[in-house]
Parts: structure tokens; C-alpha cells; sequence
């Protein structure tokens, strides 16, 4: 088992190290989640709970982020939408940051 249990951890580590090679956060944190899996695996084979556990957190948070990101994504598409299906334009109060005059 011990050879097996180091290419786990190569492949872990690769996975880590290769997220960092991307621009987009969404990517970034999909490669990590992936790296953090296979050392999930890792931790389990070792017996090395605290690994195991660390790795489930960080999942844990990409997770949360990439649906607050992905809500926020569809949230700015669906207004989007309403404002071309009712042909709003934007009032001088939205462009110029002013919250007292929308409607």
C-alpha cells in the first residue's frame, strides 16, 4: 500500500499546485476542491484525521463561495433580463450612485 499511498498524495499535490496556474476564481477553486478530495482519500488511507479534516473544510468553503457566486451570477442575469423585457434605462440616480431618488 505504500507506494499507492504516495502517488495519492503526488496527484494531491498536483491538483493543488495546478489550481494556481488558473486566472478565473471559479476554476481556481473547482481544481482545489478537486485536489482537496484526492487528499481527503489520502488522510483516510494514513489515518491522518487532522489531513482529512482540513481538506473537508476547505471543500466545505469553495462550496459556499462558488454558490454565493453563482446566485449573485443569476440574480444580475434575471434583472438583467427585466430591464431589457421593459425596456428600462438606467436614471441618471443609478449611474451617479444615488439611492434616494429610485423608484
Amino acid at each position: 500500500m505504500g507506494i499507492w499511498v504516495e502517488i495519492i498524495g503526488v496527484v494531491a499535490t498536483a491538483f493543488v499546485l495546478l489550481s494556481f496556474l488558473f486566472k478565473q476564481t471559479v476554476v481556481i477553486r473547482l481544481v482545489n476542491c478537486a485536489g482537496a478530495a484526492v487528499f481527503i482519500v489520502y488522510g483516510a488511507l494514513l489515518h491522518a484525521w487532522a489531513v482529512l479534516g482540513m481538506n473537508a473544510a476547505v471543500i466545505i468553503v469553495h462550496i459556499v463561495y462558488l454558490l454565493h457566486t453563482y446566485r449573485k451570477q443569476k440574480r444580475e442575469a434575471a434583472e438583467t433580463t427585466r430591464r431589457e423585457q421593459d425596456g428600462d434605462q438606467k436614471g441618471w440616480w443609478e449611474l451617479y450612485g444615488h439611492e434616494s431618488n429610485k423608484t
